[in-house]
């Protein structure tokens, strides 16, 4: 891990930089919640909602790409 990641806590996942919404899904889907953030700058703030919408069964997120936090290490880590 320490040849992979510069910080890491004995985990290591691979994620994809754009996951894409399955808009199709949620069309069919009975029920569907999407969170859209907007003008959350801080990266831990970032990683702290989108861990509690995971819990929450949410379907989708919408970041915008200006004003907000990039999805780096710090978001994963959180």
């Amino acid at each position: 891990l320490d040849q992979i990641a510069k910080s890491h806590q004995g985990v290591l996942a691979m994620v994809s930089e754009s996951p894409q919404i399955d808009w199709g899904a949620l069309k069919l889907s009975d029920y569907a919640c999407v969170l859209a953030l907007d003008g959350l700058e801080d990266p831990q703030n970032v990683g702290s909602i989108l861990r509690t919408g995971w819990l929450m069964g949410i379907d989708g997120v919408l970041v915008p790409k200006s004003r907000s936090a990039d999805l780096g290490p710090t978001v994963c880590k959180v």
